[in-house]
């Protein structure tokens, strides 16, 4: 129901389940008040989700053999706080709930890997870009040993390395995670995919980075026309983000190219000036050799 986008018609019957369940079954009503949350997340009403996660966790608690169904709601919880700008609070959750996830699980499994992701994100997000790089390797080691090589995780992972690298300035390296980011994706999903949008942007910035402004407007114009195929609106905050590099991009190079110029025009200024100056010290030296005979 909530992912047909009823979110109404979903927390009218989440409500109705719970009036029903109070004082009777506590399981029934710790799914309902975490399925509630969720209900809240996708509404935007981020304040309602954490009161709702706490309830369950609380309900939870109450329950034997909870643990995993806590480490959910911990996850959860994390989220909605990256989602209210948050970040100590939405690391301090994800945090209980990788540890939670280790214990239950070990350090190989989905849930472990991809909240190593997750706070990899988060990390790289408030600018602590060591601790985010092993969050996103740790996590890009457990898939590989869990997934086939061409899996979506994969990709994933080296994008988000790759933009860990890119706030490093280490643009080589960032280069190298985004190109093989692309190959899984150019082995996997179909052409107008706008995830291939999506790299071709980051692999623009890398170049816009770096200064060269030709190579990086390429493959903007790669995203642009992928994005196109994929039928986003223009208010899609891809195609924002997009249009802002591109307008940046377009007054760098034209900045760049007139401080070339007159960089040009100056120095050309400047040997004109020295060859006057040479030329009158020539003729004052000429003239004093003549009144000295």
């Amino acid at each position: 129901m909530r992912t047909m986008g009823k979110y109404d018609e979903a927390q009218r019957f989440y409500t109705q389940a719970l009036e029903k369940s109070v004082d009777h079954d506590i399981l029934t009503s710790a799914k309902c008040t975490y399925g509630l949350s969720g209900v809240h997340f996708l509404k935007g009403n981020y304040d309602e989700g954490i009161s709702s996660i706490l309830k369950a966790i609380s309900l939870y608690e109450q329950l034997p053999n909870n643990d995993f169904d806590i480490a959910q709601c911990h996850r959860n919880l994390g989220c909605l706080y990256v989602r209210k700008k948050n970040h100590k609070l939405a690391r301090k959750y994800m945090e209980i709930a990788l540890h939670a996830y280790r214990t239950i699980h070990g350090e190989d499994h989905p849930e472990t890997a991809l909240m190593n992701l997750n706070l990899g994100a988060l990390t790289t997000e408030t600018k602590e870009y060591d601790q985010a790089e092993v969050y996103c390797k740790q996590a890009l080691k457990s898939f590989e040993k869990i997934f086939h090589a061409d899996h979506r995780y994969i990709a994933l992972a080296y994008c988000n390395i790759g933009v860990i690298y890119c706030c490093l300035k280490q643009y080589d390296l960032s280069l190298y995670y985004y190109q093989k980011q692309l190959e899984i994706q150019q082995r996997t999903i179909p052409a107008d995919s706008f995830e291939f949008g999506i790299a071709y942007l980051n692999m623009g910035e890398v170049y816009e980075e770096r200064g060269e402004y030709d190579q990086a407007l390429s493959y903007y114009g790669k995203a642009s026309e992928n994005f196109r195929n994929a039928a986003l609106l223009p208010e899609n905050g891809a195609m924002i983000e997009l249009n802002q590099h591109i307008k940046s991009t377009n007054e760098k190079k034209n900045l760049l190219f007139a401080t070339s110029i007159f960089r040009k025009r100056f120095l050309r200024s400047v040997a004109k000036t020295i060859i006057l100056t040479l030329c009158m010290l020539i003729i004052i030296y000429w003239s004093f050799l003549n009144y000295n005979k």
